[in-house]
């Protein structure tokens, strides 16, 4: 992943394997929040026209892709989620975290974060701003894509003083995937890391039309 800021962020997505990227600006993002609009406003007419047991069916059997698109849309997203502390002194690898739940109108909202203080990192949230940045400019779809800049919101339940180095996913209540940090280091890297192989292929994001 590589971000540019500047008056037009963006942020680049290189898949490594097919050798392909999609770009991710402000653009496109609100196309992909009309989409999904529109897909809502379908999903409600639909369930308006079924009987009050079918209706209560459907919403059961979709309720992940309702409760997902309602949050994309959500524009207080940020303020109704908070972190609730559930545990300390977790061994992660060579760090001592804290974990975190993640709660979203005060219901479990499918992750966990498992949080070394900035001491044991050698790093401060300075460092690492430009996750806040990538989330103030691309709103709850930006805050996903990085999984972390929540975390140092006051609005989202106070400031958390550290960097999650395990975050765990989960999907209807079982583990979904696992995301583990092997390795953090601070060091000068060369400009050319922020620009695109010249041999990569373009593909469209979320079959968006450029």
């Amino acid at each position: 992943m590589i971000y540019r800021g500047g008056d037009d962020p963006l942020v680049w997505y290189i898949d490594q394997h097919g050798w392909t990227y999609s770009e991710i600006n402000k653009k496109n993002v609100k196309k992909m929040r009309g989409r999904i609009a529109d897909r809502v406003e379908r999903f409600e007419e639909h369930m308006r026209s079924l009987p009050r047991e079918e209706r209560e069916s459907f919403k059961k059997e979709n309720a992940r892709q309702i409760n997902a698109m309602g949050r994309f849309l959500d524009d207080d997203y940020a303020k109704k989620v908070r972190f609730d502390n559930v545990e300390n002194d977790v061994e992660i690898d060579k760090w001592t975290c804290a974990m975190y739940e993640e709660l979203y109108d005060d219901e479990f909202n499918d992750s966990e974060y498992y949080v070394a203080d900035w001491t044991q990192l050698g790093l401060t949230r300075e460092d690492v701003a430009v996750f806040g940045y990538i989330e103030k400019n691309f709103g709850y779809f930006g805050s996903q894509f990085t999984m972390l800049s929540l975390l140092w919101k006051e609005e989202a339940g106070g400031v958390i003083d550290g960097f999650a180095v395990r975050i765990d996913l989960y999907n209807d209540g079982s583990n979904h995937m696992r995301l583990d940090a092997t390795e953090i280091r601070q060091e000068e890297l060369s400009a050319e890391l922020f620009e695109l192989p010249d041999d990569l292929d373009k593909e469209s994001f979320m079959g968006l039309k450029e």
